[in-house]
């Protein structure tokens, strides 16, 4: 399980943890999504998406963080670890890595749009995924998705030219069992279903762990 997401951060150094600032905005741009979807705000060709009953509130995982930063260390192209985990990678090269996160907010909306199309496939199938590919719309909206963690490595050894490659991951626990079977999220009343263990956060529409 893998998609693509151009979320960089610049950091000040060649590899390491994001800091808690970019925690939180890597959180942001997740859990802004999975809001709008809560709420019933989120549009599809102008048409609005039902309303999630039970979609979680993301929270930052350090030992997702850390799976992810080892990946990132050694550079690759694309990763596909498997073992319960979905993968969001991103490896490209960059004439001034200085500049990643202006290119990274170019990107995020050709993403949404990509998003839109991919949901909008999901939702009309008939709870059955199996052999469908998994990619940025099922990890970003499956409603029982809420933990995170991602990390980043400058490969500046892996240089292209004037052009620097960057390499970053993120990961999310999934179970492939539960994909395989359901729709990433219920229809109802905004978070009206949480599950044990959560509570409505009425701001958000999202539901928070306890």
């Amino acid at each position: 399980m893998k998609f693509i997401l151009y979320i960089l951060v610049v950091l000040g150094f060649a590899s390491a943890q994001f800091n808690e600032t970019a925690q939180e905005a890597i959180l942001k741009a997740h859990n802004d999504l999975r809001s709008a979807i809560a709420k019933g705000e989120y549009r599809i060709s102008g048409t609005l998406l039902n309303a999630a009953s039970n979609m979680r509130k993301m929270k930052w995982d350090l030992s997702l963080a850390e799976k992810a930063q080892n990946v990132t260390d050694s550079c690759p192209d694309n990763i596909n670890t498997g073992d319960g985990y979905g993968e969001n990678v991103l490896a490209s090269y960059v004439e001034n890595p200085g500049k990643a996160l202006e290119i990274t907010l170019l990107d995020v909306e050709v993403w949404k749009m990509q998003f839109g199309m991919r949901l909008e496939d999901l939702l009309s199938l008939n709870g059955n995924i199996q052999n469908y590919e998994l990619t940025k719309t099922t990890q970003m909206a499956w409603a029982e998705i809420d933990s995170i963690g991602c990390g980043f490595s400058n490969c500046g050894q892996k240089s292209s030219g004037s052009k620097t490659k960057v390499v970053v991951a993120c990961m999310y626990k999934i179970s492939s069992s539960r994909i395989s079977q359901e729709k990433p999220y219920k229809s109802g009343e905004t978070c009206s279903s949480c599950d044990p263990g959560f509570t409505c956060d009425t701001v958000s529409g999202l539901c928070a762990g306890i």
